[in-house]
Order: structure tokens, then sequence, then C-alpha cells
């Protein structure tokens, strides 16, 4: 089994995690507003142009 010869320093132990950082929510910009992506427009009901739920009153 393979066995690290040196410690690795703090410096590189969070270069190794600069790509860990919590992004923010991708919103899509639609007719009736803004949405998640990858979620059903609470207003229309509609999920890639098909209709899954029934549209908010």
């Amino acid at each position: 089994m393979a066995v690290p010869k040196q410690k690795k320093s703090k410096s590189r132990t969070r270069q190794g995690r600069a790509h860990l950082a919590v992004k923010p929510a991708a919103a899509v910009k639609t007719a009736t507003g803004l949405r998640l992506s990858h979620r059903v427009d609470p207003d229309t009901g509609k999920y890639r142009g098909r209709e899954v739920v029934k549209p908010k009153d």
C-alpha cells in the first residue's frame, strides 16, 4: 500500500479543497420570472415544456 513520505502542508491541503466551496444555485429565466434549474415552474406547472403538475391558481 502506498504511504506518503512527507506530511502534506496546510497550504497544499487547502489548495486541494479549493474546488469544494458551495456554489450559488443556478436560476433560469422564464416567462413568469426566475426559477431554479431542474425544477418544476410553480406558476405554470411545467417542466421541460410538459405539464407535470396542476398549475397554481
